[in-house]
């Protein structure tokens, strides 16, 4: 999978954007790892700004990049509780299957960077829906803080 994307890259003159700050935190060993790339047009290679950040609701870290020119402006969004992806009883190897098998021959199509961004987008979306699933996070009790929770499970033990 590595090869074909670094094939891809190189195949429309595009530049990874990362700056070599791990995208993901292994939560059971702690180990960091970079498996989300953001790419980018090559004529954009001295304007974008790209960081993570610390917050740590997921595994993976959440990335932020800015496209500096005159004409960007910041917009803030709000936090709201949405669906996340499943983590248990995922088929990863079919999951990975689909996304070769569609990603294959579309890096040499000659659509502007938007369309392949959309077109990678929808088949890495349509593999999840396939072959992952969403749930609804539970919702914490604002009541239970860390001390309580603490003493709940010394409790059940």
């Amino acid at each position: 999978m590595g090869s074909k994307i670094a094939d891809y890259i190189v195949e429309n003159d595009l530049i990874c954007c990362n700056n070599g700050t791990p995208t993901r935190v292994n939560r059971v060993t702690g180990g960091l790892s970079t498996p989300d790339i953001t790419l980018a047009s090559r004529n954009l290679e001295n304007a974008i700004e790209w960081n993570t950040i610390n917050e740590l609701g997921s595994d993976h870290i959440p990335i932020v990049f800015e496209i500096k020119n005159e004409k960007t402006k910041t917009i803030p969004t709000e936090k709201r509780a949405s669906m996340r992806w499943k983590r248990k009883k995922v088929d990863w190897s079919a999951f990975e299957a689909e996304v070769e098998d569609k990603l294959d021959g579309t890096y040499r199509r000659k659509d502007n960077l938007h369309r392949r961004v959309a077109n990678f987008n929808k088949i890495l979306t349509n593999a999840g829906w396939t072959h992952v699933g969403k749930t609804q996070p539970r919702k914490k009790d604002p009541i239970l803080n860390p001390d309580i929770r603490s003493a709940i499970k010394r409790r059940n033990i």
